[in-house]
């Protein structure tokens, strides 16, 4: 489609082959295969997580750990039940559910994020307990008369001992993942001629948290991507006031925003026990990106 705006080549790091280990799930056929592995100099690994095969015990929404035998996924979830961590040991008899700190309104949904990272140095071989990091997307759609809206807030979760009667899963980390907004701007056939049929104005956001493959140390650090953009051209952008009467064809491209696509990277705060930023992020209000 002409007016999608398409940044995610921007995002990733170069993948890393990812090396055979334990999986004792088979994968969902349906499920895309991805080699996307990133490991850094302590060890740590960030892995796509997988969709079991489908089996008669198998859990919506579930997501599990390449390497472990632990799946993810989402209980309870809605406006009238506080969310649970569902942490279930693959072909074994653990299965617990963790409190976790989010409240979730009616047009919001949650699941499971596709990447998951396995901590360096707390592996148990073959046993459920593991030190994860785990994300949880939270999803938001709002239609409203003339356009509509999503944004998706990734937060990161630390486990220790995961699966295990002791584990505990704590919010380390909560950043903007994803934002779309569209607006209406035909209204009329004089309109669409004006704009050469282009009658949504849209911006776009995609970030991506990737492991910094150059972290020594025993906790991870991550590197935050987002890459923003408008269709057609800037003019999402700019005041009414300066909105042209007619589009040319050269508007008819999308645009990247040149100070709300950025980097930045997060290093572990043993004061504060979360990751943080390297420097604070552009002011993205436009994007729907404040915190």
């Amino acid at each position: 489609m002409k007016q999608a705006i398409v940044f995610a080549a921007l995002l990733f790091a170069t993948p890393l082959a990812a090396q055979s280990g334990y999986e004792p799930f088979g994968r969902d056929p349906s499920d895309p295969v991805s080699s996307f592995a990133i490991r850094d100099k302590a060890g740590n690994e960030q892995q796509h997580m997988v969709t079991p095969a489908p089996a008669p015990d198998r859990i919506e929404g579930e997501r599990c750990l390449p390497k472990t035998r632990l799946c993810f996924s989402i209980k309870g979830g809605d406006a009238q039940m506080r969310p649970q961590l569902r942490i279930r040991e693959f072909g074994g008899s653990s299965d617990r559910s963790l409190p976790i700190d989010l409240i979730v309104d009616a047009d919001q949904s949650l699941e499971i994020w596709s990447l998951g990272i396995r901590r360096a140095g707390h592996e148990r071989s073959g046993a459920a307990g593991e030190a994860v990091i785990i994300g949880i997307e939270a999803w938001k759609h709002i239609a409203y008369s003339g356009g509509r809206a999503s944004k998706a807030t990734l937060s990161l979760y630390r486990i220790d001992g995961a699966g295990t009667t002791g584990a505990v899963a704590r919010q380390v980390l909560s950043v903007p993942l994803s934002a779309e907004q569209s607006i209406r701007a035909c209204f009329n056939a004089k309109d669409e001629k004006a704009r050469h049929n282009a009658c949504l104005d849209l911006t776009s956001v995609e970030a991506m948290l990737v492991l910094d493959p150059d972290n020594a140390e025993p906790m991870p650090a991550m590197i935050y991507r987002v890459a923003t953009g408008s269709y057609p051209s800037d003019i999402p952008f700019r005041e009414v006031e300066d909105q042209p009467k007619k589009l040319t064809q050269q508007d008819l491209i999308p645009a990247r925003h040149p100070v709300c696509s950025y980097e930045r990277k997060l290093a572990w705060n043993p004061a504060t026990s979360r990751f943080e930023f390297d420097q604070p992020a552009p002011d993205c209000q436009i994007f729907g990106l404040q915190q």
